[in-house]
């Protein structure tokens, strides 16, 4: 059997159900299995993540193909989720997303996005200011860094304080932490204007 004739095989029988399962708006994902799936939507549905997470089997496809890992996004580690008042923070949803996650023994990888309406606010009123797209159920329309760093810095710190496992202000019931941490989802590829 030739080369090519053997890559063909290979991509039909590896790749082709994968994008067939994986089909999104003619878009393939694969390892992202929340928006393919219609459990938590997609950047252009408006059914907040927490919402859909809470309603939805966000775990069926992890129990059925055995995956250890999870990635959400956007996520329960959503400033806009969790400190909806400037250093009140409230961790119902993403505790409720670990507790699951521990159940099934999946590890995390958490995504911290640092936009909340009241710190974004101070940016709207700038010249060249531009909204954002996409996941506005989820986040804010002004994505901009962070105004104010020292309740950032706060609320990045009582994140990975209450995920840590290290006996100081966990969460309750928490038995595996969480050892990986980003922030943002791709931010090098940001493309909107500079304030």
């Amino acid at each position: 059997m030739s080369r090519i004739t053997c890559l063909m095989v290979l991509f039909l029988v590896f790749l082709s159900p994968g994008m067939l399962l994986c089909a999104d708006d003619n878009t393939y994902r694969f390892g992202y299995l929340g928006n393919v799936f219609g459990l938590v939507g997609s950047s252009s549905v408006s059914i907040p993540w927490s919402t859909a997470f809470t309603s939805y089997s966000y775990f069926t496809p992890h129990d059925d193909l055995g995956f250890k890992w999870d990635r959400p996004h956007p996520g329960p580690f959503n400033r806009n989720i969790i400190e909806r008042k400037k250093g009140v923070y409230d961790f119902t949803i993403p505790d409720a997303y670990v507790s699951e996650a521990q159940k099934r023994g999946i590890s995390i990888v958490a995504t911290i996005w640092p936009f909340v309406d009241w710190d974004q606010e101070y940016w709207e009123g700038m010249q060249n200011w531009e909204a954002s797209t996409g996941w506005l159920a989820d986040l804010p329309t002004s994505r901009y860094n962070p105004h104010d760093i020292e309740a950032y810095s706060a609320f990045v710190k009582a994140l990975v304080e209450r995920y840590n496992g290290d006996g100081l202000n966990d969460m309750p019931g928490l038995l595996y932490p969480i050892m990986y941490w980003e922030i943002l989802n791709e931010p090098e590829s940001y493309s909107g204007s500079q304030i």
